[in-house]
């Protein structure tokens, strides 16, 4: 009965649709430390993304258990700009990329964030997914999907980076499926 949006570019609110025609928002706005990129929800919990150009990139864990009064738990801080989030379990998975596209400086990747405590989030890994062997082949990882054991990252050049995640705290690169075009996201 209840809608949870992120308004620009760094509140989250709450919107009673209990009566679609007649929505309702409530006084509950929670405030991200970045500008929003992604969120997921896992009741009792949303996992919101947020990247700032002063403090990088971060994950901001909102509960919704009252979800009249979201209270702020724990935040962790990433590198880069998180750009897609999945939680499995006791863990997030987000990829994440430079804040510019273009900048061929930072890596792209995979962070793994352990959620188990909503309060204390901390990343246990980080896979770089850039090719240690070729300067020029830099990823820009903008989606994720994880099934089983393997975390799929999309990035913009068309590839998609297979990843064994069996165990989160030492994620490896398996494979890439080269397709066609500028990839956005995976499910």
């Amino acid at each position: 009965n209840y809608a949870f949006v992120a308004v620009g570019p760094r509140d989250l609110y709450t919107v009673d649709i209990s009566q679609p025609s007649l929505p309702k928002l409530l006084n509950s706005k929670v405030q991200i430390p970045g500008d929003i990129q992604e969120m997921t929800l896992v009741s009792p919990y949303i996992y919101v993304t947020y990247h700032s150009s002063v403090t990088g990139g971060g994950l901001q864990i909102v509960d919704i258990s009252n979800p009249q009064q979201p209270l702020p738990r724990g935040n962790t801080p990433l590198n880069g700009t998180p750009s897609s989030i999945q939680v499995v379990g006791s863990y997030a998975y987000i990829a994440y990329k430079p804040a510019n596209d273009n900048d061929s400086n930072l890596p792209s990747g995979l962070h793994v964030v352990d959620v188990s405590e909503e309060s204390t989030p901390k990343q246990i890994a980080e896979l770089n997914l850039d090719d240690p062997n070729d300067a020029n082949d830099k990823v820009v990882a903008n989606g994720i999907a994880v099934a089983g054991k393997y975390a799929y990252v999309t990035d913009i050049w068309g590839k998609v980076h297979i990843n064994d995640v069996s165990t989160p705290e030492n994620p490896k690169k398996i494979g890439i499926a080269q397709l066609e075009g500028r990839l956005c996201e995976i499910k």
